[in-house]
């Protein structure tokens, strides 16, 4: 089954099918990819397929930038470094961004703007306000929390979509990765833009 989810970069488009991962290969260059779904994994160097299939992706050409992109078919943001890109089994994200031990950054939305404003009624039940941060029209929540006898940190950011939409930007973590984390929310809130609608 195909997702709405895909990598844009590099002179290709890598459309996985879900359920999926696709993880960057440690010490290769940006284009080598391990693609997994389910139990089955395949190390691909996508520019060399350019365009085709490999038994787990679709891959055709795409903008000949640098860098991998994150695109459904609202929205775009950048890949962050540290991160799988992955399916959410779920359904309630568009896509699921998995880190090192147990880190997750993942997108609601659009919802309407009053269910996320104020930014402190996202504070769930348990959740001990750290920081709250305001500029221009977007805000950013921080919260500590605990799971299973462990500590948590977890940040929000709400970004306008429409006059009358947001988009929330979510990562948690354990301490032990929470910069690593901080650094993959804020890159998606910096990088996050709309598709024009044809």
């Amino acid at each position: 089954m195909h997702v709405l989810a895909r990598l844009q970069g590099f002179g290709v488009i890598v459309l996985p099918k879900a359920p999926y991962r696709i993880a960057r290969v440690a010490d290769a260059p940006e284009t080598e990819l391990r693609i997994t779904q389910g139990d089955e994994s395949e190390v691909v160097d996508v520019t060399e397929v350019r365009e085709g299939l490999t038994d787990l992706a679709d891959i055709s050409r795409g903008d000949a930038a640098e860098r991998w992109r994150i695109e459904t078919e609202a929205m775009s943001c950048a890949w962050p470094l540290g991160f799988d890109l992955a399916s959410d089994p779920d359904g309630l994200s568009p896509f699921l961004l998995l880190g090192p031990n147990d880190a997750l950054v993942w997108l609601a939305g659009p919802l309407a703007a009053e269910k996320t404003r104020p930014i402190e009624q996202l504070a769930a039940e348990g959740q001990a306000i750290r920081e709250v941060a305001h500029s221009d029209d977007r805000e950013r929540l921080d919260v500590d929390y605990q799971a299973d006898g462990e500590r948590w940190w977890q940040r929000r950011y709400v970004f306008p979509w429409t006059e009358s939409e947001s988009v929330v930007i979510s990562g948690q973590s354990r301490p032990s990765t929470e910069e690593l984390t901080a650094l993959a929310v804020d890159l998606i809130e910096r990088s996050l833009e709309p598709i024009p609608t044809p």
